[in-house]
């Protein structure tokens, strides 16, 4: 008995890392609500081009000064990405990848420069706390130098 107790004991921290990397509906709603505004306000935004040395053409879209969003596209490898803003941090985005002659749709959720919920349209929620933090750290990394370029 004193087995399994410590089997469930061993399991538990496992659980709880899963758990908290999952989809939070709530968030999830607020954020896509964000978005929804941020794209009912393009009609009236500002826009400017930057093509980048690695080949990706950004169009960088800014409501009052204020950027909103960054459009991303990229032909080899192909990457097309919608990248939302609110209040100077990226709230959402939505990318589409070629891997393996197949394409993607990833989205990507965040709160505070933080990724609190990754997505694929095929495969629902990704669970992997590994998944998580290499979509994070690939995703603020891009946008550090999408910022930097635009500057």
């Amino acid at each position: 008995m004193k087995k399994v107790f410590v089997f469930i004991f061993l399991l538990f921290p496992v659980f709880s890392v899963l758990e908290a990397q999952t989809c939070d509906e709530g968030i999830i709603h607020e954020i896509d609500q964000i978005k929804q505004e941020i794209e009912t306000m393009l009609i009236n935004a500002s826009t400017m081009n930057v093509a980048l040395e690695t080949g990706e053409s950004l169009l960088v879209f800014y409501i009052d000064g204020q950027m909103i969003k960054i459009s991303v596209e990229n032909q080899d490898p192909y990457l097309s990405a919608e990248l939302f803003f609110r209040d100077g941090f990226i709230r959402h985005i939505a990318e589409d990848v070629q891997e393996k002659k197949e394409l993607n749709r990833n989205y990507y959720y965040f709160n505070e420069d933080r990724l609190v919920c990754y997505q694929n349209e095929k495969t629902s929620d990704y669970k992997n706390p590994d998944f998580y933090a290499a979509a994070e750290k690939k995703w603020l990394i891009n946008i550090e130098r999408y910022l930097l370029a635009i500057q």
